[in-house]
């Protein structure tokens, strides 16, 4: 065989690119080199000019940016790749110090300037608030500074992660179906006046969660940082208007999380260089409050809890909070666990030059275990039903021949839902209600031996659930398939996509 062949067949022949066996979303999926220096894909070879199965290239730019804006986190990176090229956290971290942000003006001198003052600004706003990109209350935001904020996360996003030219690109848009619509106008704006792109095309998120479980019905529960949310899908059609949410999510979980922190823990300083502490030299400990910040409970709440596997059986008794503190520390069989971090040493403020002081914070197991609660027995004094209890109603108003169709693909989607061992006790939880609640015994009691997760009906989980919606924006920007897509030109005549609207899902 000559070099030209074995050239040929190394790379695939344009020719041949409809006999292959291999689909072209199947073999991109399946790819471990879609970061390759030169482009190239062996999954790929052999596609030839399909549009779903060309060969990546930095230069094209026919693929899509695919944007998955949440409250607390944004994910990014091209369509056709089987994962987000990052995850950027939306949230103030004491260790991330965000870039100054680039203004638009054309004077120089006065852009640095700019540039100086909006970046402190957003500093001290994150550090202030210890908020997430926005809230649940976001009519109360200013919008410029909404728009500031999103400026400098996007600007991070063209020019630090996707390096690319955005005004050459079509951006998808991860849209959650009660998206506010303030924020949608803000980052539409955004996007078309600051960075000048073509096209903005809305899919709606539970649709592409769907998508990569390879089917059009399911029950979708989105479990993010500010709400839960319910969604009925039927045919690749959100029943927006069969929606239930609750803001039992993660959000709520960190504030019951350091509430039981601030009450059931304990600090202390840690050696500093390998030396042991004098008792006449000890550093003052920081208040509790000081050093549960909003960064380390989200840190603590990832890497130390987990979903207790057994049910609290005294639910419907309805014990004080003593009392039920006292059950869960006499069941649990979690080990205490000692969390390390540093804080700034208070022994003297006005000092620059005292090293950073280690503590160690003693977790007790049962917190580990049992903090996760909230999300499936909710908080009756905040009327905040729980998970399980949103995913019933959200079954009670859907319609009647539904209902067995829905209960047999729920598909758990979000960042609160990757806590260990959630959907084995949401299961648990899902068919107590069924067996014991009145409200739901009578109506839903058939479904409790027909209850099954997407996941378990494929080898496993395919996809990381706070993924899985950007992984559908992929596969759906790969497809090329049409949605609400709005130009430049048309962005001030066209109304933005409102899946709330009758007829626009």
């Amino acid at each position: 065989m000559s070099f030209l062949n074995r050239l040929r067949s190394a790379i695939g022949d344009p020719s041949e690119a409809t006999t292959g066996p291999v689909t072209g979303l199947t073999s991109r999926l399946g790819s471990t080199s879609a970061y390759s220096p030169s482009g190239f894909s062996p999954a790929t070879a052999g596609l030839g000019s399909s549009s779903v199965g060309r060969r990546f290239s930095v230069y094209g730019t026919e693929d899509r940016v695919v944007l998955d804006i949440g409250s607390h986190a944004l994910r990014c990176g091209f369509s056709g790749e089987p994962h987000p090229r990052q995850v950027i956290p939306l949230y103030h971290d004491l260790r991330w110090n965000p870039r100054p942000a680039l203004p638009f003006t054309a004077d120089p001198q006065t852009a640095r300037a700019a540039a100086a003052v909006v970046a402190s600004e957003v500093f001290d706003q994150r550090r202030e608030t210890g908020q997430a990109l926005y809230s649940l209350r976001i009519h109360e935001l200013d919008p410029d500074r909404l728009r500031h904020l999103l400026a400098h996360y996007l600007r991070r996003v063209f020019s630090e992660v996707l390096m690319t030219d955005p005004k050459l690109r079509k951006v998808l848009i991860c849209d959650a179906p009660l998206c506010p619509l303030p924020l949608k106008r803000a980052v539409a704006e955004v996007l078309f006046a600051q960075f000048e792109v073509s096209a903005l095309v809305y899919f709606p998120t539970p649709s592409l969660a769907l998508l990569t479980a390879g089917t059009t019905n399911g029950l979708v529960i989105d479990c993010g940082h500010l709400e839960t949310t319910v969604v009925p899908v039927f045919e690749s059609h959100a029943l927006i208007h069969h929606t239930r949410t609750t803001p039992v999510a993660g959000r709520a979980l960190g504030i019951h999380l350091q509430d039981l922190l601030l009450t059931h823990t304990t600090l202390t300083a840690l050696p500093t260089d390998g030396t042991d502490i004098d008792s006449a030299l000890t550093p003052v400990l920081p208040s509790l409050e000081e050093v549960l910040t909003e960064a380390v409970v989200e840190d603590i709440k990832t890497r130390l809890l987990f979903a207790s596997p057994v049910h609290a059986g005294f639910a419907e008794t309805n014990p004080s909070a003593d009392d039920r503190t006292r059950w869960y520390r006499d069941t649990t069989t979690a080990a205490d666990t000692t969390y390390t971090l540093t804080h700034p040493s208070p022994t003297d403020s006005t000092s620059t030059t005292l090293p950073r002081q280690r503590y160690a914070l003693v977790v007790p197991g049962w917190i580990r275990e049992r903090a996760a609660e909230i999300l499936f027995r909710g908080d009756e004094e905040q009327d905040m039903a729980g998970i399980p209890n949103t995913i019933l109603d959200a079954l009670l108003r859907a319609p009647i021949d539904l209902r067995q169709l829905l209960s047999t693909s729920l598909l758990i989607v979000g960042g609160t839902a990757m806590l260990p061992n959630f959907a084995a006790r949401l299961h648990l939880e899902l068919q107590h209600l069924l067996l014991h609640q009145p409200r739901y015994r009578s109506a839903l009691r058939h479904l409790a031996e027909h209850l099954e997760f997407l996941d378990d009906k494929t080898n496993g989980q395919l996809f990381s659930r706070n993924l899985r919606v950007w992984v559908g924006g992929s596969l759906m920007g790969s497809l090329r398939c049409p949605g609400a897509e709005i130009s430049r030109t048309d962005f001030n005549e066209q109304p933005l996509p409102d899946w709330t609207a009758p007829g626009e899902v």
